[in-house]
């Protein structure tokens, strides 16, 4: 990374002071939930939904996009609404209707999670 840091004044002249780092990526180092996708864990999900009580639905009762079923494997309840993988690796949003774990969705943001939690 590199870029301008400031100015910095030269007798009579102002000049950019420049500057540049490295940036190295770290292993996570929070637990993750194997069926997230790399490199998200639920710390990263609370963090970029605004979110503390996000979870991962332990049960998923019948899902459907727009009254048709959808095949289902992953799903986080973000306070009533969710985000939902189907089989086709696409994430879905829609609403949790009832307890067992019944979603109906309303959107298809295909197939990169962020995408999909930033459109909330």
């Amino acid at each position: 990374m590199a870029g301008v840091l400031g100015t910095e004044l030269d007798s009579e002249w102002i000049r950019p002071r420049l500057g540049y780092a490295v940036v190295e990526l770290l292993p996570a180092t929070e637990p993750r939930d194997e069926r997230l996708p790399e490199p998200w864990t639920m710390a990263d999900i609370q963090r970029v939904t605004g979110c503390p009580q996000a979870q991962l639905l332990t049960t998923l009762g019948t899902v459907t996009l727009h009254g048709e079923p959808l095949q289902a494997d992953c799903a986080i309840n973000l306070r009533g609404l969710c985000a939902v993988r189907a089989d086709d690796g696409d994430w879905y949003l829609g609403d949790l209707v009832s307890d067992t774990g019944d979603i109906q969705c309303w959107g298809n943001y295909g197939p990169h999670l962020g995408h999909a939690l930033r459109s909330l």
